[in-house]
């Protein structure tokens, strides 16, 4: 597993679409262009960001498996990152935002531990969210990874980032994970059933999770994507809600389910996951 984000890694900012966008735009311009100038530089040279945006923002994009750090310290597109330069330079399509929700998620990613927590394990459909319950739990979960205490003023920005993150509408906010309301005592959180992932941002989100929890073993316990803290639960997705998403990638020859006797099974028919992301938005 790549190193994740620590939990301060926002700036007190929360995801900005736009500004992650223009992050992509100017890493591609390095990759075509060569050159030894630092991301930063650029950005404060090409862009319109302001300082504390241009140490966050980058975060972001790694943290959403846009970006990628290369051995010799430099950033470059990932392949996923790639693909929405090139189809969805805005990063609008939902097809875009699930995948870089499920990057900032997984367990097996780069984004912070605190936000596989919150997500896979905080998120009941109903319940009303308050920012001072999600600061505990962010400490809670970062002081279990890093041994250390986190203090109070940075658990709550961090509460108010991730909260922003979904309920803004130039971050994650379109999926519909997080409903806001001002109650007149401040804002209300409540966490709604989100719009269902287009079918090829699972299928990828599966071939990747797979391959980073179990490698290239052929079958997996249907049980084992559907437990709570697994895979369903980055999309908040009920057992016979992904089971139906992955018979759809049955008729789609990615995958073969067989349910005949427990322990039912998923056996995977892809070899090559990029194949699958490059149907990403079709």
């Amino acid at each position: 597993m790549s190193k994740r984000l620590g939990t301060a890694f926002h700036e007190t900012f929360p995801l900005s679409r736009p500004s992650v966008a223009t992050v992509l735009e100017v890493v591609d311009g390095i990759d075509s262009e060569g050159g030894s100038v630092s991301l930063a530089d650029l950005l404060k040279e090409r862009t319109t960001l302001g300082a504390n945006y241009i140490r966050s923002m980058p975060r972001y994009a790694v943290g959403s498996g846009t970006l990628v750090g290369t051995k010799r310290g430099k950033t470059r597109l990932t392949t996923f990152g790639e693909l929405a330069r090139l189809h969805d330079p805005g990063l609008d399509h939902p097809a875009t935002q699930w995948l870089m929700h499920y990057h900032l998620t997984s367990p097996h990613g780069p984004g912070p531990a605190f936000w596989t927590h919150l997500v896979t394990r905080g998120l009941r459909v109903g319940d009303e969210l308050q920012r001072g319950r999600v600061a505990q739990e962010i400490a809670r979960v970062a002081e279990e990874d890093t041994g250390k205490p986190l203090a109070p003023r940075t658990a709550q920005a961090t509460a108010t980032v991730f909260l922003g993150t979904y309920a803004k509408s130039d971050g994650l906010g379109p999926l519909g994970i997080l409903s806001s309301v001002d109650s007149g005592d401040g804002v209300v959180h409540r966490v709604q059933e989100p719009i269902p992932p287009p079918l090829w941002s699972l299928a990828y989100a599966l071939a990747d999770y797979w391959e980073r929890a179990w490698g290239q073993q052929a079958t997996v316990n249907l049980a084992e994507l559907t437990e709570t803290g697994g895979f369903a639960s980055i999309f908040s997705m009920g057992s016979g809600q992904l089971e139906r998403a992955l018979e759809q990638l049955r008729d789609q020859g990615v995958l073969e389910l067989y349910r005949t006797a427990p322990p039912y099974q998923v056996v995977r028919l892809w070899t090559d996951k990029d194949v699958l992301l490059g149907r990403l938005h079709e």
